[in-house]
């Protein structure tokens, strides 16, 4: 087994951006949403609006940025991409 690759339990390991189960490969998007400092794995493919919908985060409080690109509410993520989601900080 390649030393690159994570046992996440019985026949299935991760690496990057993959899922590997037995000889299939499943892609998952990896997100970091700065805010909670945590790092998930989600299986989509739509607007960042409705990623944003789906995890709860207001949009208006973060900017999102896609494989080192900022990207807009309009715009299209898919399984295969890294996404970081920035908090907003504002001052006077």
């Amino acid at each position: 087994m390649n030393a690159l690759l994570f046992k996440l339990c019985d026949n299935i390991y991760s690496h990057k951006n993959y899922i590997y189960k037995n000889s299939l490969v499943f892609v998952i998007m990896k997100i970091f949403i700065e805010k909670d400092k945590q790092s998930i794995k989600k299986k989509f493919n739509g607007k960042v609006g409705a990623l944003l919908s789906s995890l709860k985060i207001n949009s208006s409080t973060v900017l999102v940025v896609s494989n080192g690109e900022l990207i807009t509410e309009e715009d299209v993520v898919k399984d295969s991409d890294d996404v970081k989601i920035l908090s907003v900080i504002s001052g006077g």
